[in-house]
């Protein structure tokens, strides 16, 4: 009866949990609010991985700027900061069990951008 309410617990905080990763995703990839911030930084990284100078910058800057781009990037690392913030852990205080929420999460709000790009 335990694991069923347990297992009850992790789907009602995964879907809450996953609409507010959602929401926090959206806002750093595609909302306006962010928007004139959001593009000067992606123009830099831009200009940054396509111009010629060290590999390891040129590298983490292509690598940032598509993690900034990229809604279902954004989302896992959006979910890890929901869920920390939901339990009040840094995340190397996260258990096991904790770490199953994350991904839950992180599925929950890759359903949600995927119906909503569907729907666009």
């Amino acid at each position: 009866m335990r694991a069923l309410r347990r297992g009850t617990r992790l789907a009602v905080e995964s879907s809450a949990l996953g609409v507010a990763s959602w929401r926090l995703t959206r806002l750093v990839v595609e909302d306006g609010i962010w928007a004139p911030t959001r593009e000067r930084l992606l123009s830099a990284l831009w200009a940054t991985a396509t111009q010629d100078g060290p590999r390891w910058r040129v590298f983490l800057a292509g690598k940032l700027y598509e993690l900034l781009t990229c809604p279902w990037c954004v989302g896992v690392w959006a979910a890890l900061v929901i869920v920390c913030v939901w339990r009040r852990k840094w995340p190397w205080q996260l258990r096991h069990d904790t770490w199953v929420l994350v991904a839950a999460t992180a599925g929950a709000n890759g359903l949600i951008v995927a119906g909503v790009a569907a729907s666009e």
